[in-house]
């Protein structure tokens, strides 16, 4: 992989990044009646983003130029992660070094990436809600009645799963604005 494959991936990642911001701002200004511009975006030391004007929950996803916002009430637990399937790769390795073995098997008896994708979208968004680590709650077998919602769409860039972990929600939705 060359230096420049590297520092457009990086680039790209930025770009997101601050895609993301931008559309929490709106979400909270359109909440709120207020200006975007009166507002920023703040990063606990765990890294979790928040609004330090405004008190709601919120949570931040993206991948491969797919930029996904949650917002909530300040207390909810809530939690968002879209991950782009990459067809031409093997999750295996990853399902049965860090998954759960029920959830592993589910995986690994799959002809495509799409379960992987699934259940690692599930476990991030659980993470970003409660705090727990990711790696803890792969390893675990899914709880029953979990307020998780899955679904995957297809863009001209590819197959995506998305999960929320969540109620009460507002969900803003960007289609890429960049390659």
């Amino acid at each position: 992989m060359s230096n420049s494959t590297v520092l457009s991936r990086v680039e790209k990642a930025k770009r997101q990044h601050i895609l993301a911001e931008s559309l929490a701002k709106q979400a909270f200004a359109k909440l709120c009646a207020t200006e975007p511009s009166a507002l920023s975006i703040g990063h606990t030391e765990e890294g979790k983003p928040y609004c330090p004007q405004i008190p709601a929950a919120l949570s931040i996803s993206h991948s491969e130029g797919e930029v996904v916002v949650l917002v909530g009430p300040e207390r909810a637990r809530l939690g968002i992660d879209v991950q782009h399937v990459d067809e031409r790769r093997s999750y295996h390795e990853l399902a049965e070094r860090f998954i759960d073995p029920g959830r592993a098997e589910w995986i690994l008896k799959a002809e495509t990436p799409l379960r992987f994708c699934y259940v690692w979208t599930r476990m991030e968004a659980m993470m970003k809600a409660t705090g727990k680590p990711l790696l803890k709650l792969l390893a675990t077998p899914e709880l029953e009645g979990l307020p998780l919602a899955s679904s995957c769409y297809r863009t001209e860039e590819g197959m995506f799963v998305l999960s929320v972990y969540g109620c009460e929600v507002t969900l803003p939705f960007a289609r890429p604005l960049f390659a």
